[in-house]
């Protein structure tokens, strides 16, 4: 028996910018000035509502891990590993607290086998009203 536990839809990825395998495409995580739906900050780190949900009936959000866009983890001071794993985890811990989710997913992806588009170091957390 098939069981599917999430639908993706795939029409709203069509829209999203890529800058993994265009590398000349601006990246939209550089345009600070210029993100919506901002709910926290903390130093250079944001988080906010991700623009491009494409798991159905989840709310899809984007933690964005500093202003250096082509750094990542291995290069992160151990301070701001620190800082970063802290405000990612009270984030986390946020969304699960709300009530308006029954599960939170917290991971990373990166890397055009994961399905990213964005080069920029970023993580992503996911409420879902609903497991089946």
């Amino acid at each position: 028996m098939d069981i599917n536990l999430m639908g993706f839809d795939v029409s709203a990825a069509r829209h999203k910018p890529e800058t993994i395998r265009h590398s000349e495409q601006a990246c939209p995580f550089c345009d600070r000035a210029n993100l919506t739906d901002v709910i926290a900050t903390e130093g250079d780190m944001i988080f906010l509502r991700n623009k491009y949900n494409v798991i159905e009936g989840a709310d899809q959000f984007v933690l964005i891990e500093g202003r250096a866009c082509k750094s990542d983890m291995p290069a992160y001071t151990k301070e701001h590993m620190h800082a970063l794993i802290r405000f990612g985890l009270r984030m986390w811990q946020e969304l699960r607290e709300s009530g308006r989710y029954e599960a939170v997913l917290f991971f990373k992806n990166y890397g055009p086998l994961s399905g990213g588009t964005i080069r920029h170091p970023h993580m992503q957390l996911v409420g879902l009203p609903h497991v089946r």
